[in-house]
Formats: C-alpha cells, structure tokens, sequence
C-alpha cells in the first residue's frame, strides 16, 4: 500500500523528460507530430471538440467547473472530467461522508446515511473496500496489525508496518514490524528504507546523504543519475532520489484517510485536503524545490492550488476558535 501511495503522488507531478522539451504559448498547438513540448505556465493541452484530432488541440487555461471537457487531467485542480462534464465528485472513499452518490468515489457504493457504502459487499481494488482493508480475490480482508503472521506479497500490514521476511520473496510467511528508518551509513535496499527527513537515499546498498552538485551540462554524464541534461544545458529532474516529507505526509493519509486515493484526491471536499492539507504542502513544495527550474513551470501552478487548500484550512480554524470564543463570550454576559 505504501508504494501505491508513493506512485499515485509522483504521477501528480509532470516531470521533465530526458530528451529536449519545447515550451509551447498559450493558444499553440500542442499535438503536432514530431515535436515534443510542455504546455507553459500551468495550460494544458485540450480541445474544445469531441473526438477531435491532433490538430483540434491548443494550449488553454484549466476548464472550470460545469464546463466541457473531452480529456483526463485537463479540469481545475480539484475538479475531475465526468461525463465529458468538469465536476467536483468522487472524492469520498468508503466510509467517508458525502451527501449524494456521486460523491463516492467507489462504483460500487452509494450515500447512504451521510457516508459512502459499499452496496455489493464484492470489491475490485482497495477503494472499494473500507478503511484498513484491502480487496483481496475479490473480498475485502483486514490490513494485518504489528506482530501477526503475513505473506510477502500478500495482504498487506497496516500503516507504517512492512510483512519482513529474511528473503523478501514473494510467498514467503513473515511478521508485521515497524520500520525503523536507517541512519548515514546504514545498509539498505530500497530509499524507502532511508531517513528522507536527512536527505538519506539508498546508493549502492547503502544510505548515503544526496547533494545536488551540478546546475549546468553540455552532456547527460554530467547531470547526476536523478537528472538529465536539456537541450538547453540544464540538469532537469527525472526521478525523485530523496522523498522530502514523505513520512508526515503518509503518516497523516493512512491514519486520517485510510492510506487509499479517491478519484478526485485533490477535491477541496476529500478527506485529504480537510485532514492532511499542511502536509500535502509541505511534501509537494519540498518535491519541487531545486536549482534546477522546471523549464515550462507546470509544477508551481500545482503547488499553489495544493497549499491554497492548507491556508484555506488554516483560516477555517482560526475562525472556528473565535466563533467558540465569542459564543463563551456571549455565555458569560448572559
């Protein structure tokens, strides 16, 4: 689970190929055969013709709620392409409140009593199941806890707890344990293994503290193995080598929101943006922080939206304390 976790997150962010990338204007034409390029300034590539062709598909702003759309990911953050319809829905997992059907992200749920139901009791993947469970052959199984038996590959431990087995192989009989994060000079695996918080990565079996050193090139070697050199002679990011606030991050989705995506993640009504949007900041911001500017700056337009909904959290709060205190006030008067 914490892997897809980690692959759904970095598919949110567009990174720069290894090849030269051309930043195409607002109004350009964005699908032209033999030319790669990156919509600038947070555009996207979108037509404004169903079924259309390449030659229907120009860079425009995000289309806003209620309005036509005719692909995925072309929506306002916050916003998903439903029945060729931008709309903000399916962004409650089972269990969580919604208001109406369509605000679950499930197919098989419905809203019923203010929270989203899974109405079949069959599952096809984990959304269908509820928190710390995990779809199984088609049932839904609880996530195992510290200390009991489970098989590698199988169902998965909950939370911050790995199925260990001496050989890591897939069918093998192991226990669920707490990850302890490696320190400077430890052995290790996989980066995941390694204390991110110390910029620590996982090189050559070891954990090693990850330094960028190289802002210009005229040639791939001289980009560092996380970067690759642009036909502009900049190292451009093309893997992420250290994961910046990844475990407070986590932390809060598995025990908060059940570690599972809707849909609509980003909705500023899902579960993640209402409880983990301080962290969802942090994370994102840290991830996109490096000499090295993303050359057609995508990134900072999703930045922006992602910790618009931490400060919108934020002034939520602050006017809940001051609507108790005044309603203290008023009690005391009285």
């Amino acid at each position: 689970m914490k892997y897809l976790i980690l692959l759904i997150i970095l598919t949110f962010i567009p990174l720069i190929k290894s090849y030269c990338v051309s930043c195409i204007n607002p109004g350009e034409k964005c699908r032209i055969v033999g030319i790669e390029g990156e919509c600038s300034n947070g555009f996207v590539c979108a037509t404004n013709v169903k079924n259309g062709n390449n030659l229907n598909y120009t860079c425009q702003p995000r289309i806003k709620i209620n309005q036509n759309c005719f692909d995925d990911n072309t929506c306002e953050f916050g916003l998903i392409c439903d029945g060729d319809i931008c709309k903000d829905t399916k962004f409650s997992n089972i269990g969580q409140e919604c208001s109406m059907d369509s605000d679950c992200s499930s197919k098989k749920a419905k809203c019923s009593g203010g929270v989203c139901k899974n109405m079949e009791g069959t599952c096809d993947y984990d959304g269908d199941c509820p928190k710390n469970q995990q779809c199984s052959d088609h049932l839904c199984y609880d996530f195992k806890t510290q200390g009991q038996i489970c098989t590698v590959g199988g169902i998965s431990c909950i939370d911050d707890l790995e199925c260990y087995s001496s050989n890591k192989t897939n069918g093998e009989i192991g226990v669920c344990e707490k990850i302890n994060k490696k320190a400077l000079g430890q052995n290790c695996s996989d980066s995941y293994q390694c204390n991110g918080s110390d910029n620590l990565y996982c090189s050559n079996n070891i954990c090693e503290k990850y330094i960028i050193t190289n802002q210009s090139c005229s040639s791939g070697s001289e980009c560092d193995e996380f970067h690759s050199c642009g036909c502009d002679g900049k190292c451009y990011l093309t893997s992420l080598p250290i994961i910046p606030n990844y475990d407070t991050f986590t932390e809060c989705f598995q025990t908060k929101c059940g570690g599972i995506f809707p849909e609509n993640e980003f909705s500023s009504k899902s579960c993640l943006a209402k409880n983990c949007a301080k962290e969802i900041c942090n994370y994102f911001s840290s991830s996109s922080k490096s000499p090295f500017e993303f050359k057609c700056n995508q990134i900072q337009s999703q930045v922006d939206y992602l910790c618009g909904l931490a400060k919108s959290d934020s002034i939520k709060l602050k006017f809940s304390i001051l609507s108790i205190a005044i309603s203290f006030i008023i009690a005391l008067i009285l």
